[in-house]
Order: structure tokens, then sequence, then C-alpha cells
């Protein structure tokens, strides 16, 4: 609400102030559901990919995935900052940290650490250059060659 004081002015202290509020908090809703809804899909996908006794696509597993989530969030908000959400945030870290130390040392190790210096060796090298491609000449190539209207500034 206060963030459109600049633009209207007093009126966010009245009707337009509540509006503003009403869609912010339905289109934040709207998203988190949306959010919340294609994660549960996602990891429904990936439980029925590594095990196959999960159904694809089932509505009663994907209903399960979002209460647990649910469940977990709002027992992370409930427990507080300290206990809840640094806890939970420590949880998944761990849980990673042990799933990539697996994959890590169950594939080819040194084809890993090999792979991983050479991309951050060639994300080095090219990050200034694709920062700054923009490809002009190309553009510039393909507005001399074609006729009509297909870039603006042409006057054909």
């Amino acid at each position: 609400r206060s963030a459109f004081y600049p633009i209207i002015g007093d009126y966010v202290n009245g009707l337009a102030g509540d509006l503003i509020d009403a869609l912010s908090i339905a289109t934040t809703t709207f998203g988190l559901c949306t959010s919340l809804g294609l994660g549960a899909k996602s990891i429904n996908a990936a439980l029925n990919r590594i095990s196959g006794a999960v159904e694809s696509e089932s509505s009663e597993v994907e209903s399960l995935i979002v209460w647990g989530i649910t469940f977990m969030t709002t027992a992370a908000v409930v427990l507080g900052l300290r206990r809840g959400i640094i806890g939970c945030a420590l949880f998944a870290f761990s849980i990673l940290s042990f799933l990539i130390l697996i994959l890590f040392f169950h594939d080819n190790t040194w084809y890993l650490l090999n792979t991983f210096t050479q991309t951050v060796g060639v994300y080095v090298q090219y990050v200034i250059l694709a920062g700054f491609d923009n490809d002009a000449f190309p553009q510039l190539n393909y507005e001399f060659q074609h006729t009509g209207e297909q870039l603006w500034g042409d006057r054909n």
C-alpha cells in the first residue's frame, strides 16, 4: 500500500489502498497455491520414476504431498525463526549435502572434478563475452537483405 503513495497520494489510506491490499493478498495466495501444486506434481513424478509403486499423476498422492508440505511449513512457522525456519533449512541442507556426496562418490569422481573445473573455467572465460553479445551485426545484415517491415526503423 505505501509503495503506491507517490503515485496516488493520500488515496492509499482509503478504498484504493484497500483494493491494493486485497489484490496483493489474492495474487500472493494464487502464486503460492500454483507453486505448491506444480511442486506436488513434480515430486509425484519423481517418486513415480524412482519407484513404480507410486502412480503417475495420482490425485491422492499429490494431495498427501500438499498436506505434508503444508504441515511442515506450518510447524516451521509456529516454532519460530530460530527453532523452526533455521532448523528446517539446516535439515534440508544436510539432506542435500548427503545426496550430493552419495552421487559424487558413486560416480566417476575424477571425471566430475575435471568437468567442474573445466565448466568453471569456460564460464570465467566467456562471461564477459556472452554478457555483451547482442547480435547487432547479424541484425544489420538481416535488415539490409530483407524487404518489408521486419525490424523497427524499416521505412519500406
